[in-house]
């Protein structure tokens, strides 16, 4: 009896100290039937069963597919809307240098951070930074979870202010069209109105899907957020070879400092502070590690390496460069120095003359609540790590020495 004891407490102790996920698969496959012993089962019908079944297949849960639509998803936001305005501050060849040398960074710290997760086996940065930095009674978690937060809370409310600038040209437009006095138009062209069209869409479409669990869940809202991108980048490309694009390429100017009497040139670089007053503007359109640890541990365990996360990272990061780029270049080029000093992409064009910008205008709505979402997914896990209601990690001791290893 003593034996059979021991054996028990042998194999709880073993399933106490492995991997959450391994210990499940292994206790999958331990109760898993012979196949003849399994009664076939009908795969799911329905009008949608087929175009499930593609989908899946292409871009299957935790895949590197999903994971790098997950990055890009959340890379992709507010900033992609003041890269013409930074294009006009640095000028074309700086940017794109700039563009470019944040790209690699990016993809460097993601590699970074996948071999930190790997080799410690924590899922999250708080845990990570526990792990790491365990003086003060782990005072420095705290202070990461608060940066974390700080960062991501920001930036969701940077969302919320980007869906009021979106509604802006549409109800000033239609106001100036108006034949009769109508007080719904005015007020909601008003900035009142405008909160509280933002305040609908962030109560009914933002903050439902912050309640998914793991980030991978929205990688076919990341993808379908990712093709109104480049739907808008395409607007912007034609938008400007039709308009502003046959006048500015006869203003390029090599070089100049920033002025308030730009007027319509276009300048390849600019000389003096004005040439890095922006920088702060690339560097926010590529922030992705919030929750790249959290996108890490939701892939499948067949490709959650440090090779396969990289090329997750790579794909999604140079996904969002290539849109940069166009969007940068086509959108000065549209518009030029003098309308772009300070204004955001979505106050350029009139929705209501040009149908096709009123699509991109539903688009770029819809990467904004996406981004809204996956961003709010780690201000929320830092939260719950300062309250106790996630696990910190679990310390094992090695059984052979050599310190505690973390779980």
């Amino acid at each position: 009896m003593s034996t059979n004891n021991q054996n028990a407490d042998a194999f709880v102790n073993d399933a106490v100290q492995k991997n959450d996920d391994q210990f499940m698969t292994e206790l999958s496959q331990r109760n898993q039937m012979d196949e003849e012993d399994l009664t076939p089962v009908s795969a799911p019908r329905g009008p949608f069963s087929c175009i499930t079944r593609c989908v899946h297949k292409v871009m299957p849960p935790g895949g590197i597919v999903a994971s790098a639509f997950s990055l890009a998803g959340g890379t992709i936001g507010a900033g992609i809307l003041g890269l013409p305005a930074g294009t006009n501050a640095c000028g074309v060849i700086t940017s794109m240098i700039l563009l470019t040398y944040v790209t690699v960074l990016t993809i460097f710290s993601l590699r970074m951070l996948s071999i930190v997760a790997s080799k410690s086996g924590i899922k999250s940065f708080e845990g990570l930074t526990r792990w790491l930095f365990p003086q003060g009674h782990y005072a420095f978690s705290y202070f990461s979870a608060f940066i974390r937060w700080f960062f991501s809370f920001g930036c969701c409310i940077g969302y919320v202010i980007s869906v009021m600038d979106l509604f802006k040209p549409i109800f000033d437009e239609s106001l100036k069209r108006s034949e009769t006095e109508n007080k719904a138009l005015v007020y909601f062209a008003s900035a009142n109105g405008r909160r509280l069209i933002a305040f609908l869409v962030w109560l009914v479409f933002m903050v439902p899907l912050v309640i998914p669990r793991h980030i991978d869940t929205l990688r076919f809202a990341s993808f379908l957020a990712i093709m109104f991108m480049v739907y808008f980048c395409i607007i912007i490309i034609v938008h400007s070879c039709l308009n502003g694009l046959k006048i500015h390429k006869n203003n390029v100017v090599i070089s100049g400092p920033k002025t308030a009497n730009d007027g319509a040139q276009i300048f390849l670089f600019r000389s003096g502070n004005s040439a890095v007053s922006d920088l702060g503007t690339f560097c926010f359109s590529y922030i992705c590690q919030v929750n790249a640890v959290e996108v890490f541990w939701d892939m499948r365990p067949e490709v959650r390496t440090v090779n396969g996360f990289t090329k997750a990272g790579a794909l999604g990061i140079m996904i969002c460069t290539i849109i940069y780029i166009m969007v940068s270049i086509f959108g000065y080029f549209d518009f030029g120095a003098e309308k772009l000093a300070t204004n955001s992409m979505l106050l350029m064009y009139n929705p209501l003359d040009e149908p096709e910008v009123m699509v991109a205008y539903i688009g770029v709505l819809i990467k904004l609540i996406v981004a809204y979402a996956l961003l709010h997914i780690g201000c929320r896990n830092s939260v719950y790590y300062c309250i106790g209601w996630t696990e910190k990690y679990k310390v094992v001791e090695k059984p052979q020495g050599g310190g505690d290893q973390p779980r």
